[in-house]
């Protein structure tokens, strides 16, 4: 269950919350480890994704759209583990999409950062703060260098100038903390020398505003006139331009077209020589062409009479052989209708003696 500036956020999915702490980092000259300083935790970011729908649909998008365009912290309460501790948070995005199709069903996206109002902190005070924190971690670490430095001195020289190595480290115990009582002094020095400056920027402000109130006729003035030398220097400028140009076009003019002339005398030149070649050609081919033709016909008219004598011979051949076959089909024609006419003859006879006989 999530409830957004009051409203009920229904269908629910896909949720994640993600916490990050700011950490920075200090580096000490000419040493290997350094020293962190927490500078607090990031605002929780909680986003998840859902579905809008049923009759009501249309108008809740609505109601959070609001809200996200107000740009004001919302209440926020959620039963999830993670985010419990997050009563307020601002509406870092809110992604609207309609279900294409589905009528009254919307998908959304939302993300939440944590809002905690802060109470004002002075800027000057944290940086002195973080200064003196500062000073005191490499205070402690130049201390426990020269201590452990010490301890590396061996047993016999440690035996005999026992007495000079605890006044070694008992002078280098106050000169630390001398380092350290002079860094808090010289940061609080710092601290309300940066404060009396302040003071001084803000007099000099209200000064500097009072007295360009008073010159800014006089600069206003002397802008207009440098304005208007500008504008006549500009005028000046652009009439030698364009005088320069319009010559320069001149000149470019007339030698375009002298060298236009000079082109055009030898494109005639060129093409007098192209139509000479022509017209040799175009002769020279119509006599081939003629010479060529003559040929032609008189081939054509010997192959002509060739092939009609040809015809000729074979017209005669297919004459004769035709006439040779009239002749023996009429021949045995005329020996069998003689056949037939000797038979039809036998028979009237043979009838002829039936009739006699009184048959």
């Amino acid at each position: 269950m999530i409830q957004l500036a009051g409203i009920e956020i229904k269908g629910v999915s896909n949720i994640s919350v993600s916490d990050n702490r700011v950490l920075v980092e200090h580096r000490i000259p000419g040493k290997d480890a350094n020293v962190l300083q927490d500078l607090g935790r990031k605002p929780t970011r909680i986003e998840f994704e859902g579905l809008f729908f049923g009759d009501n649909a249309l108008g809740e998008v609505g109601k959070i759209r609001n809200k996200f365009h107000e740009g004001k912290p919302v209440d926020f309460a959620s039963d999830i583990t993670s985010a419990s501790n997050v009563t307020q948070v601002m509406i870092k995005s809110f992604i609207v999409s309609e279900v294409a199709g589905r009528p009254n069903q919307f998908r959304y996206k939302i993300v939440l950062e944590e809002h905690k109002p802060q109470p004002p902190v002075s800027k000057a005070s944290s940086l002195a703060e973080a200064a003196e924190a500062l000073v005191e971690a490499i205070a402690d670490q130049a201390l426990t260098e020269l201590v452990n430095s010490l301890k590396e001195i061996p047993p016999a020289v440690e035996k005999g100038c026992k007495e000079l190595i605890d006044k070694t480290k008992e002078a280098a115990k106050k000169s630390i903390e001398s380092v350290k009582n002079l860094g808090k002094e010289t940061i609080k020095a710092a601290e309300d020398a940066v404060k009396g400056v302040t003071d001084q920027v803000k007099n000099s402000v209200e000064d500097l505003k009072k007295s360009a109130e008073g010159i800014g006729d006089e600069i206003a003035g002397k802008a207009k006139e440098a304005i208007d030398e500008v504008k006549d220097s500009a005028k000046k400028a652009f009439d030698d331009v364009s005088k320069q140009v319009k010559d320069s076009v001149k000149e470019t003019a007339d030698s375009i077209k002298g060298a236009a002339k000079e082109v055009v005398d030898k494109a005639e030149e060129t093409m007098n020589s192209i139509k000479g070649t022509i017209e040799q050609g175009v002769k020279d081919a119509t006599s081939t062409v003629k010479k060529t033709g003559e040929e032609l016909v008189k081939v054509a008219k010997d192959t002509a009479d060739k092939i009609t004598q040809q015809v000729e011979t074979a017209v005669k051949d297919t004459q004769d052989t035709l006439k040779t076959a009239v002749d023996d089909t009429m021949k045995k024609l005329n020996s069998e209708l003689g056949s037939a006419t000797t038979f039809v003859k036998s028979i009237g006879d043979f009838y002829k003696s039936l009739s006699v006989g009184g048959i």
